[in-house]
């Protein structure tokens, strides 16, 4: 092997382990970021641009107060590594905050966004 190759492999193992070192992202939920959605609410669906670790991954829902609701652990969905479910029993009116924090590809990455629920 020459001190070139050498040199160029481990940026070369780095570049290919690239998207591994990136943040992940929410790309989708439901109810989405500023939606305005109806009673009663159970399931929070988030999407993710990357596979998460569900035991490793947490959700929070508070009201407007900022006081936590009820809900239960995240939730793997079947066939959908990069999505986490949260069931919920929203049967209140009001805008809601979702703070996320999950972790995939061994980092921890966290967000939040708010949503309003009519009666």
């Amino acid at each position: 092997m020459t001190f070139r190759a050498l040199c160029l492999a481990p940026v070369l193992a780095m570049l290919a382990a690239a998207p591994a070192l990136a943040n992940t992202k929410l790309v989708l939920a439901q109810p989405g970021p500023r939606s305005v959605v109806a009673l009663p609410l159970r399931v929070l669906v988030l999407s993710f641009s990357a596979p998460v670790d569900v035991a490793f991954s947490d959700v929070t829902i508070t009201d407007s107060q900022g006081d936590p609701i009820a809900a239960a652990r995240p939730q793997a969905v079947a066939g959908q590594p990069f999505e986490l479910a949260v069931p919920v029993n929203i049967t209140h009116g009001g805008r809601y905050t979702v703070t996320w924090q999950v972790s995939a590809y061994a980092q921890h990455t966290t967000g939040h966004y708010s949503f309003t629920v009519t009666q």
